[in-house]
């Protein structure tokens, strides 16, 4: 005697022109049982929900990579205002950005100092720009 399968009952739709509005059935023999429904490896909600959690950890960590780029940016941009195309042409303001890359590493026997070196060297450039 032929032994019963169950099938899966997830209901999918194809990715054609057409068919995405039509779903049907999944064809695959359910092989896990959660709250009395049966479903096959892919539907199963634990594997759906453990792809959908590193899919956003990935997500989450290039997010995060975005935001401090941003972040730099505008601190750079932000140093940066003032202070004549020239200048930052001829490298005067890599001091600054250094310091700023120190600040945003948080390291707080650092800050301290570049926060006088930043202060002094933007007064600097301040009496060099009024003179």
């Amino acid at each position: 005697m032929k032994e019963y399968k169950h099938q899966c009952v997830e209901k999918v739709y194809p990715n054609d022109k057409y068919g995405s509005f039509h779903g049907y059935r999944c064809t695959r023999d359910g092989t896990v049982e959660r709250d009395g429904k049966w479903y096959c490896k892919t539907h199963d909600p634990k594997a759906v929900e453990a792809k959908a959690n590193a899919k956003n950890a990935i997500w989450d960590e290039k997010r995060k990579q975005n935001n401090l780029e941003i972040t730099r940016r505008f601190a750079e941009h932000k140093a940066c205002e003032g202070i004549s195309t020239k200048a930052l042409e001829e490298g005067v303001i890599q001091e600054m950005i250094e310091l700023l890359v120190m600040l945003r590493n948080n390291d707080a026997e650092i800050a301290p100092t570049a926060i006088k070196r930043y202060a002094t060297i933007v007064l600097a450039k301040l009496a060099d720009k009024e003179s």
